[in-house]
């Protein structure tokens, strides 16, 4: 619940820094004691969500309808008005601490498909937070090792992991700025990036710098 309520506030920054007009829908999945889906918050502006109560958040769900969810929430971001604007980009954040076991509605093979499909238009972003060892199964449905965090389910884990996805977010929000729409580096690691990815992301800014020459022998006396 605080890992939930640090980021949408992290996100209403972000929105409001760079003027970036925002909507969100929020699912539950396996809520309470059940193995379902429900929704929470649909297609509403980011400033209207609300933070939830930590003592009376429940997580003691029954399974875990996984692909349900992520079906869920395409179909409610794609009934936006400006879902086809390619301009618009839409990013489907999903955080859970089981795998796979309850959905009805979605098998794996349409989630691949759907996935595969958005990703081509370069708008769509798909990031989940699962627990280690989850990270393999999830890349075989077409989800980028980039966009995929393995977090410890611990305390300390969970900070950590919070920490990791404001940052995350307000580099997803620098370069929507910038016109990029989607992204397959959503969590950036230093050590997976090249050289050559370096160089090829440099700005020159040679004519922006002034360079004075300073004597050698000049002690620093008027």
């Amino acid at each position: 619940a605080r890992d939930y309520n640090e980021n949408i506030t992290s996100i209403k920054e972000e929105a409001g820094k760079y003027g970036i007009d925002t909507i969100v829908s929020v699912v539950e999945l396996g809520y309470g004691d059940t193995d379902r889906v429900r929704t929470v918050v649909k297609n509403s502006s980011v400033s209207a969500l609300q933070v939830i109560n930590e003592s009376s958040y429940s997580a003691r769900g029954r399974g875990t309808p996984l692909f349900d969810a992520v079906g869920e929430l395409v179909e409610q971001l794609q009934a936006v008005p400006d879902a086809e604007d390619p301009d618009v980009s839409f990013v489907v954040f999903t955080t859970t601490d089981g795998g796979e076991n309850a959905s009805r509605n979605y098998s794996g093979n349409d989630i691949a498909k759907l996935i595969k499909k958005l990703q081509m238009t370069d708008r769509w972003t798909f990031v989940f937070r699962v627990p280690k060892g989850y990270k393999s199964s999830l890349m075989q449905y077409g989800i980028p090792e980039g966009n995929i965090q393995e977090w410890e389910q611990s305390e300390r884990g969970m900070l950590q992991s919070t920490e990791s996805t404001k940052s995350a977010f307000r580099g997803f929000y620098a370069a929507k700025a910038k016109g990029i729409n989607a992204t397959d580096k959503f969590y950036v690691n230093p050590d997976a990036v090249s050289l050559k990815e370096v160089k090829a992301n440099l700005v020159d800014i040679s004519k922006e710098v002034t360079v004075y020459e300073v004597d050698a022998t000049w002690d620093g006396s008027q």
